[in-house]
């Protein structure tokens, strides 16, 4: 299905960070097959979200690892979307430089494990990148606002999940990286494969496991998750004002 004539629509990918946020609560829904399985996709006026653990229809959540992200980009694709912001909630493997409640638009990703591709032929050789001309255009909207704490040149893990890692493994990432999540660097080369500009904005809401003395918990977690929404929500409404131009950008 196409929305008001197929008119280019903003795609929007969240995660933890806006999970039960009433922001995005209020749009149609609608179930989008594709090739790949059927997703879930939330549509306003100018721009479509997806709740990447809820947009399997078959299921009330689904872990990282789980996540139908084929599906999740080609429904996006299907929709005339043009483009991608993605949310995503990681830890940080640099507390000194990058403390709990800053904003990251990671530059690159190190995700040598288990890769992913649409492509089962010669098509799946490519060079990715997170480095886009709409990455740079999403960073000057939020470096303009100038209202967060935001780091722009940062590198991205994504462990294979769906558990937290262990001290030894955030010792080892912690040389070639400056955040870690479960997602986003799949996201990044699906979306290079079907050439979908994708901006990666990222909030900590944990210290590595390790990194200090205080043990990690998931009841922490999800305590720095809930006192971090608002300013992704923030965030969220500053990036739909200025890409999207729309007054409805907010439900009623």
């Amino acid at each position: 299905p196409m929305t008001q004539e197929g008119q280019p629509l903003l795609g929007l990918i969240v995660g933890s960070s806006l999970l039960h946020s009433p922001y995005l609560s209020k749009f149609e829904t609608k179930h989008i097959p594709t090739e790949f399985g059927e997703v879930i996709l939330h549509f306003a006026p100018q721009f479509v979200f997806c709740q990447r653990h809820h947009a399997d229809p078959t299921t009330d959540y689904t872990p990282p690892h789980l996540i139908n992200k084929r599906a999740i980009l080609t429904a996006m694709k299907n929709v005339n979307v043009t483009r991608i912001i993605a949310f995503a909630s990681v830890g940080t493997l640099k507390p000194k430089d990058i403390p709990v409640g800053t904003l990251v638009l990671p530059d690159d990703f190190f995700n040598p494990w288990d890769s992913i591709s649409f492509f089962t032929d010669y098509r799946s050789h490519f060079v990715p990148t997170m480095e886009n001309s709409f990455r740079n255009q999403v960073m000057a909207i939020l470096k303009e606002k100038n209202t967060w704490n935001i780091q722009t040149s940062a590198t991205y893990v994504q462990t294979m999940g769906p558990r937290f890692e262990t001290k030894a493994e955030i010792r080892w990432m912690a040389t070639v990286a400056d955040i870690v999540g479960m997602t986003a660097a799949h996201e990044a080369i699906l979306s290079g494969e079907v050439n979908l500009p994708y901006a990666l904005v990222s909030m900590v809401d944990n210290i590595g496991n390790g990194l200090v003395e205080e043990q990690l918990t998931m009841d922490e977690f999800k305590l720095a998750v809930k006192r971090n929404e608002a300013t992704v929500e923030a965030v969220l409404e500053t990036l739909l004002m200025s890409l999207t131009k729309s007054p409805q950008a907010r439900p009623s």
